[in-house]
């Protein structure tokens, strides 16, 4: 090939390169604009969900799972409500949401934030429990006692926090921001309901069901609207070796904020984390662990 014969042949390669690298940029545009970064969509909820702490009536596997916190979770709508489900097998975060109570935050504007969201919130059993008992009775350090006797107390401790569990807290979902302490098994003025069991298999449910119109009023259609779902686990006290005092300080952010705990008790609203040193070696206060999912609600498919 000569220098001329060349040279027309880079004439003729420049314009299809540059074409070339055009349509890669318009496929990647037409991709974000049809909706490759869009929000993920909510599972449509075609059958009834009946709020009972049963998950038998899910469909599995639930959508999300957390490797770090050990649960599973899903986020599902129809027409009237939004349904949310947590799921944990793991012994130990069965123990620290149970002790440090949790709280299901829902954000109407899709933000990550619990400033200006709505949460529900269980409180937590903080007066030690059995398990805790034990283990300082026997010099154990916390939910790493694998001893029979440890299980046991284990398991007592949490059917005894669910046994008395007399409430749960709403906030956000009035105008005026106050906080509706419902009675557990009840459900609320803007018909929330909220109900928390260990099944026959040793797994944890929670399940909450949330009328839309609770969260964006009597708008008509729902669909579309986005919503930001946190899951919010207050730190528990953990005994380290040698035991020697507690932490002290208030309920975390949300959880429960504050009439007392499991069993009632208790008029003042506490709002932040835990504080305070306690005395003695050992102690462990674990933070607050915060996850969060964006979804907007389904649309009812066509029949």
């Amino acid at each position: 090939m000569n220098y001329r014969s060349l040279r027309n042949s880079s004439y003729v390669m420049v314009p299809v390169l540059l074409l070339f690298v055009y349509s890669c940029s318009s496929s990647k545009k037409a991709q974000q604009d049809s909706g490759a970064n869009a929000t993920p969509v909510a599972t449509w909820q075609a059958n009834p969900v009946t709020i009972d702490g049963d998950d038998s009536d899910w469909e599995k596997p639930l959508r999300y799972y957390d490797s770090k916190q050990l649960i599973s979770y899903a986020i599902t709508n129809d027409n009237d409500n939004m349904y949310i489900i947590i799921t944990s097998k793991s012994n130990q975060t069965q123990l620290r949401m149970l002790r440090g109570g949790f709280t299901v935050w829902l954000n109407k504007a899709g933000q990550k934030t619990d400033n200006g969201a709505a949460g529900i919130s269980i409180p937590g059993n903080r007066n030690g429990g059995r398990t805790r008992n034990y283990q300082q009775q026997n010099g154990g350090s916390g939910d790493d006692a694998n001893s029979g006797s440890a299980r046991v107390a284990g398991e007592k401790e949490k059917l005894s926090a669910l046994d008395n569990l007399k409430y749960f807290s709403l906030f956000g979902f009035t105008k005026n921001d106050a906080v509706e302490n419902v009675d557990y098994g009840k459900t609320s003025r803007a018909g929330v309901d909220v109900k928390i069991s260990i099944n026959q298999q040793g797994t944890m449910v929670y399940e909450a069901q949330i009328p839309n119109e609770a969260l964006w009023g009597r708008s008509g259609n729902f669909a579309g609207r986005e919503v930001a779902v946190g899951i919010f686990m207050d730190g528990a006290e953990q005994q380290g070796n040698g035991g020697g005092g507690r932490r002290g300080g208030g309920l975390g952010v949300g959880m429960g904020m504050g009439m007392g705990g499991f069993g009632g008790g208790g008029m003042g609203m506490s709002i932040g984390r835990s504080f305070g040193g306690g005395r003695g070696g050992g102690n462990q206060q674990p933070k607050e662990e915060k996850l969060w999912e964006v979804v907007s609600l389904a649309k009812e498919p066509k029949k």
